[in-house]
């Protein structure tokens, strides 16, 4: 089944990518899957959206095993895997489904994703970290104390890196307790999140779903860095 991220998000919101009501994402589970079947994530190569996918069905099913395949479609053919070569006859969107509204109720999402707000409050905490998955759009403006760190770099030829290598890019000092992972719209941001998971950090995690489509709208008590 497709999942499409510019379909299944909140419709009335400003920005883009927003992550919807999970009655919204539970819904197209069910249209799309018997209940209670696992689901593997994956994608065409380069596919930097996978991992907000995963992010997405991951916290919206908590019954279900979603799990992220290490590797594009056409790592999996060239393995031998089986495919289908039937072309898809119909995609499920949110008109299909019977869900009214997409707009998630207050802290719906839990401590997994954070607003701006949150984020606020904790950057002078020394045992906080806040993680930019943003490439060169970074330098055009950032969150004040975010440190960069590419989603490009936690790949090689489109998986991610050994553990080892990743904890060596995300460089988190000894006293860290809590990491925040922002990019640009909140969809890179996730595989901030699946680096955390692969390193086994056992520290707090927070996915800021505005990131900086939205905080740069914001008022001077959200600190920005801007170029010169």
């Amino acid at each position: 089944a497709y999942f499409d991220l510019d379909d299944i998000c909140i419709s009335e919101s400003s920005w883009m990518h927003m992550l919807p009501s999970k009655s919204l994402v539970q819904a197209w589970y069910e249209s799309c899957f018997p209940r209670g079947r696992d689901l593997i994530v994956y994608g065409r190569q380069d596919a930097s959206f996978l991992t907000r996918v995963w992010f997405s069905l991951h916290h919206a099913l908590p019954n279900c095993n979603v799990r992220l395949l290490d590797g594009s479609l056409e790592d999996w053919i060239a393995a031998g895997g089986a495919v289908e070569e039937n072309s898809v006859e119909a995609i499920t969107t949110k008109a299909d489904l019977p869900i009214t509204s997409s707009k998630p109720g207050d802290d719906e999402w839990g401590d997994a994703v954070w607003t701006a707000a949150q984020v606020q409050q904790v950057l002078s905490d020394e045992n906080t970290v806040l993680l930019d998955a943003r490439s060169s759009s970074f330098a055009k403006g950032s969150i004040t104390g975010a440190q960069q760190v590419a989603y490009s770099t936690l790949l090689e030829q489109g998986r991610f890196k050994s553990p080892t290598d990743l904890q060596t890019l995300l460089n988190l000092p000894e006293t860290t307790r809590r990491v925040v992972c922002t990019c640009g719209s909140g969809v890179s941001a996730c595989s901030l999140v699946v680096a955390l998971r692969e390193i086994g950090f056992d520290g707090d995690v927070h996915m800021y779903d505005g990131s900086w489509q939205e905080w740069k709208t914001l008022n001077d008590s959200f600190p920005k860095t801007l170029p010169e």
